[in-house]
């Protein structure tokens, strides 16, 4: 039920403030311009230089040129992906109040949130690699069973299923852990509070594993819709994903909202039920 209801109440999150999905599009609409110009939204040729001899023409492809080529879009990635992660963190952290705030019947200032987030990214990147690097080592024991089962042939056969299942269990449940923590960064303001949202999953961990996979189902949904867009968008401009991003960025941005309204609701439930299991007869 927690599941259920995490998801149906993040509609109502997500449609009830529709300038907090509005701030996310336009946060996914200005990466596209970016990547545009730093050239990371169009596909060129590898560099060669022509030498004219006579009548005949040499195409000298050339490593240093190649060389520099890969290294300035090693170098234009690297700043797109700062750069991403600052602005999509700083706003994770004003959305996901917006949305806890909403839940409660506050009033608040998307610009006030948003500012504030400009001063806790920091802690919203810290949060997340925690837990990313939580979930690793969760993973790492699904992978392990699967490894001995390989080893051990076909007497581990039924030890590689089982790790297999396993692993395949910690996809969904990692999705929904994920969402939570930083609506639990936010209620502690610490980073330690990966630790609450990994103890707050586990101990509802069919809460957890549903959301996941009624999240994994609703992106399939929405691939379903985006994928003939796609192959439009890439139909007007070869060579050019810049158009396509255009036609998909509010599918981009209505799944991350989704993603963020689901962690708050499925954090606030579950931190609900837990302090209602404390409080004195």
């Amino acid at each position: 039920m927690g599941a259920i209801h995490a998801f149906s109440a993040a509609f109502s999150l997500v449609s009830g403030e529709k300038k907090v999905y509005a701030v996310i599009l336009v946060a996914v609409l200005i990466l596209i311009p970016l990547g545009t110009v730093l050239g990371l939204s169009s596909s060129e040729g590898p560099a060669f230089k022509e030498t004219q001899m006579g009548n005949v023409t040499f195409e000298e492809y050339g490593a240093r040129e190649l060389g520099n080529t890969l290294l300035e879009n090693l170098r234009n990635l690297l700043i797109y992906s700062l750069i991403t992660l600052v602005l999509f963190s700083s706003i994770q952290y004003g959305v996901t109040k917006a949305y806890i705030l909403f839940s409660r019947g506050e009033e608040y200032s998307m610009g006030e949130l948003l500012f504030e987030g400009l001063k806790h990214f920091p802690g919203v990147i810290a949060v997340n690699i925690l837990g990313y690097l939580s979930l690793t080592l969760i993973s790492a024991v699904p992978i392990g069973i699967i490894i001995a089962g390989a080893i051990a042939g076909e007497k581990g056969t039924i030890m590689a299923l089982i790790g297999m299942l396993l692993f395949l269990a910690i996809i969904p449940f990692g999705i929904a852990f994920s969402a939570m923590l930083v609506p639990a960064y936010i209620e502690e303001g610490s980073v330690g509070a990966f630790l609450t949202a990994l103890e707050l999953a586990l101990k509802n961990i069919l809460s957890s594993m549903g959301l996941g996979i009624l999240l994994l189902l609703l992106l399939l949904g929405v691939s379903v819709v985006v994928t003939p867009l796609l192959v439009l968008g890439y139909a007007a401009m070869p060579g050019n994903t810049a158009l396509a991003s255009v036609v998909i960025a509010p599918f981009d941005a209505f799944m991350v909202a989704f993603i963020w309204a689901s962690g708050v609701v499925l954090y606030t439930d579950v931190r609900e039920k837990e302090r209602e299991e404390w409080l004195p007869y």
